[in-house]
């Protein structure tokens, strides 16, 4: 399939943001999720977003997003404790 330039941009970011995630502690299933959650953002909020700002605003999306995932896995761990 051929993807035009905004498209191959998307790929090459969300290959980027995962190894990101994966590098930084994530495994590589959330490390996946996390990524396509938040391309779907992306696609949501194009017509907003500029081209300029898109890799800055993924990744903080995609960092908040893999902290919020570790605090609810802690959660879930502190309450099986229970």
């Amino acid at each position: 399939m051929k993807l035009d330039g905004f498209e191959q941009m998307l790929v090459e970011l969300a290959r980027e943001v995962s190894y990101y995630l994966r590098k930084n502690g994530a495994c590589y299933e959330d490390a996946e999720d996390i990524a396509q959650d938040a391309l779907v953002k992306i696609i949501e909020t194009s017509h907003v977003l500029s081209p300029d700002t898109i890799r800055t605003w993924l990744y903080k999306v995609v960092i908040n997003q893999f902290r919020d995932l570790y605090r609810r896995k802690q959660r879930y761990a502190e309450i099986l404790e229970v």
